[in-house]
């Protein structure tokens, strides 16, 4: 094969690729094996290839609330089928069957259906599913660890459990609130772990409370858009803490936050090795070593919930070693947002007011040695250049600059619509 013939096979291969959405339907397979973690891969690859089955499924429940017109309006934006085990159940115990007999007594009893005797009826709906449309939500199903298995063992993978509540079960168990049902919701939401994203509806009208869901989930069903988990780096100065922005961002798209300088607060709080090490740095006022922080982002960036769900990365990297670092893991962003700041103002808030953000431990550190040596604060402000002029080298085109004033709502709209944005993906 002469050069010229090479070169156009590899167009045509890339372009078939890309046609095909081919990485897409690896990265998708790829994230159901994450999730469901079968004993067998190789078996549960070939019956995920050789049978017809919605690629999207989300699970919404209602601790203590009515989640069912939040479901209805959630179904109809996204173009989901909406399978409500509660209809389910009125269905049979309507039509006079044997199943809804059955139910009918139960709950003369006040007992509870058991999951198990629903799941039939879930699953034929589930093998139902139209290909117009773009995956399934299941309203209030599972709520037990039972639901969960039923749907494990027919290999149908959950991408996410949204719990919406007036009242976190947390709160609600402060308060001894103890119930069977909520024991039982408690240890499904344990056992999806990072997969679960908790929504507060206190005083919210159901329209909003959809319109949250909405929004985490827009981009992952629309077909223009990749499947891939988003990958955003947020670059900020020393000193100023990201960590409440990053959260909101991430919590707003359901990515999985990590936060430098909160990653050496929860080592200190845990009381680790490591924290202790850590707390003798911020003792001392010295900064933490670039290996030591190096490690935990890196452990949190490669789990899979962050592999599966996509992140947001913020107070990492601070300086040319650790974006160094960072790119030989080969984990690069979609995007990355770029903190811009005003070098006189930013010199006067930190050396004289120290009022940029939250200042965390990092911070306060930071703070504190830059008043006692300015020198070592304007190595550090030179650092955050050098780090932003690396940035953009390696990263063309994918760097959004903003204001560091710029609050978590104008940044999470910006976000919003590079998340849209098929270029990114790239």
């Amino acid at each position: 094969m002469d050069k010229a013939a090479k070169s156009q096979f590899e167009k045509q291969t890339i372009k078939y690729i890309e046609d095909k959405k081919i990485y897409d339907v690896l990265e998708n397979l790829l994230r159901k094996l994450a999730l469901n973690q079968p004993n067998d891969p190789i078996d549960f690859l070939i019956d995920q290839l050789s049978h017809k089955k919605p690629n999207f499924i989300i699970s919404i429940l209602g601790t203590d609330v009515d989640i069912h017109k939040a479901c209805e309006n959630i179904s109809l934006q996204l173009n989901l089928k909406r399978i409500c085990a509660d209809e389910l159940i009125t269905k049979e115990i309507q039509n006079g069957t044997a199943l809804g007999k059955d139910f009918q007594k139960t709950r003369s009893q006040s007992e509870r259906i058991s999951e198990e005797k629903v799941f039939p009826l879930v699953l034929q709906e589930l093998k139902s599913v139209d290909k117009f449309v773009n995956g399934v939500l299941l309203e209030n199903f599972p709520r037990t660890l039972q639901g969960a298995e039923c749907l494990k063992e027919n290999k149908t993978v959950i991408e996410r459990i949204f719990a919406i509540s007036e009242e976190t079960i947390e709160e609600k168990f402060k308060q001894k609130k103890y119930t069977h049902e909520l024991l039982d919701i408690k240890d499904l939401l344990e056992s999806f772990g990072g997969f679960v994203v908790n929504l507060d509806a206190k005083g919210k009208p159901s329209e909003k409370v959809s319109e949250e869901i909405v929004t985490m989930l827009n981009y992952r069903v629309k077909h223009t858009i990749p499947l891939r988990p988003p990958r955003i780096l947020v670059v900020n100065p020393p000193g100023v803490s990201f960590e409440k922005i990053g959260a909101q961002i991430a919590q707003k798209f359901g990515l999985v936050h990590i936060d430098g300088t909160a990653l050496l607060n929860d080592e200190i709080n845990n009381k680790t090795r490591i924290g202790a090490i850590i707390s003798d740095c911020f003792q001392k006022n010295n900064l933490v070593p670039d290996d030591l922080l190096c490690g935990l982002v890196y452990n949190q960036l490669t789990k899979s919930t962050s592999r599966i769900l996509g992140w947001v990365l913020t107070s990492f990297p601070l300086n040319p070693a650790q974006f160094h670092k960072y790119t030989s893991w080969e984990l690069h962003p979609h995007f990355v947002l770029s903190a811009k700041i005003k070098e006189d103002v930013f010199s006067k808030t930190i050396l004289e007011t120290g009022d940029v953000g939250d200042l965390n431990y990092f911070g306060q550190v930071f703070v504190n040695k830059s008043r006692k040596n300015k020198q070592f604060f304007d190595e550090y402000l030179t650092d955050f250049q050098k780090v932003n002029e690396a940035v953009e080298k390696a990263y063309p085109n994918k760097v959004e600059a903003f204001e560091i004033e710029t609050n978590s709502a104008q940044l999470g709209n910006k976000v919003g619509k590079l998340l849209q944005n098929p270029v990114y993906y790239e």
